[in-house]
Order: C-alpha cells, then sequence, then structure tokens
C-alpha cells in the first residue's frame, strides 16, 4: 500500500487556554526501522485531555507545541519498517500507546500526551513525538498487536469504535499485572476512580 504524501492531522498549536487546536494536512509519516505507520481507525479522548495541554494537570514538564496528540487507537497497518518480520501491510491492530525506551524500559511516555519520567522527553522531542489524533500515525512495532478480525469484527460483529475499549483496559490491565493478580482472585475496585472505578 502507498501511502499518501499528506493526511489530516489535528494540530495542538498552543496549550494557552483556549486551546488552539485544527485540522491541518501534513506530510504523511514515513516507516523507519522499529516502526510501523497506522491508519488509525477510531481513538478515543480523556475527558481531562484539555487540562493535560494546559498544564492545569501537573505533568514532569509541559507539553512542547505544535504537536499531534494521541491516545491507544485501533488501525490498519499501512506500511512498515524495514525490519518487521511478523506485522504486514493490512494487518488489523490494537495500538498500545505506552511507548518504552528500548534501551530502558522503564522509561515510558505517551506520543503526544505526556512523559512519564524525565528521560522520556528525548523520545517525546524526537522519533515519537506524534500521536494518533491523525489518519496517520507512526508506532514501534513492539506496541502494535494484531487483532483477529474475522472474529471481532464479522463473528461478533463488533466496530473499531468498540474494539478501541481495550486501549482504555490496558491502564488497569497494567495494574493489576504489577500487583500479580491472577485470573479468578477477587479485587476491590474503589468508587469514584472515573473512568475505570465506573462511578
Amino acid at each position: 500500500m502507498s501511502l499518501p504524501e499528506q493526511h489530516k492531522a489535528i494540530i495542538l498549536s498552543s496549550n494557552q487556554s483556549p486551546l488552539d487546536l485544527s485540522v491541518q494536512l501534513i506530510p504523511t509519516p514515513k516507516p523507519t526501522p522499529g516502526s510501523a505507520i497506522v491508519r488509525v481507525l477510531s481513538t478515543y479522548i480523556f475527558p481531562y485531555v484539555a487540562d493535560i495541554f494546559t498544564s492545569k494537570r501537573r505533568l514532569l514538564s509541559p507539553i512542547v507545541v505544535p504537536i499531534t496528540p494521541g491516545n491507544g487507537a485501533i488501525g490498519r497497518v499501512a506500511s512498515v519498517g524495514p525490519d518487521a518480520v511478523s506485522l504486514k501491510e493490512g494487518d488489523f491492530v490494537l495500538i498500545d500507546p505506552n511507548v518504552r525506551a528500548r534501551d530502558d524500559p522503564s522509561v515510558t511516555m505517551l506520543p503526544g500526551f505526556m512523559i512519564l519520567e524525565p528521560r522520556a522527553q528525548k523520545l517525546m522531542d524526537n522519533e515519537w513525538r506524534n500521536g494518533s489524533y491523525a489518519e496517520y500515525a507512526r508506532f514501534p512495532l513492539e506496541n502494535l498487536f494484531p487483532l483477529n478480525e474475522k472474529i471481532l469484527l464479522e463473528k461478533m460483529s463488533y466496530s473499531a469504535y468498540e474494539l478501541n475499549f481495550m486501549t482504555t483496559l490496558i491502564i488497569p490491565f497494567g495494574g493489576l499485572t504489577d500487583i500479580d493478580v491472577k485470573p479468578g482472585e477477587t479485587v476491590i475496585v474503589a468508587p469514584a476512580t472515573g473512568l475505570f472505578g465506573g462511578s
């Protein structure tokens, strides 16, 4: 599949209130070693995203603009880097937004959204700067998880929009994994925990 020269993306041009967000036509990203370009089919916007962009919610560092924000998403691989051995064009994938430094996995960030530790600023400033609020986005190969399209879309009749909720569930799943919760064990989810507690 050949990539278009340009694509539409949401650009955050100012992180002062009111926010300056606009849809712009920009160059389509190209695949690099260790990455793939994904045609974004569905993504989501957290209810508190404006607070992140304006630094009302304290982050390690403010978002440097201009930038294409983003989050997890559901998409279709449009092009792969030269070192991809299993992902291929056309694969239906879940995009995990939690990008880790390859030489130190404890350094994490969310492209176009926030850094989770100071050394991640280098990732945000360069290779993984832009997120999924675009027609096409570049993500690390290891952040793309193939989904069974026949079962999920055809047999079970889910839409990409509905499947996108899996990208939200990655967050509580990560927390439960960190405390070694196993299948069949009981946990208590406190109320009023927003998106994850069902309040």
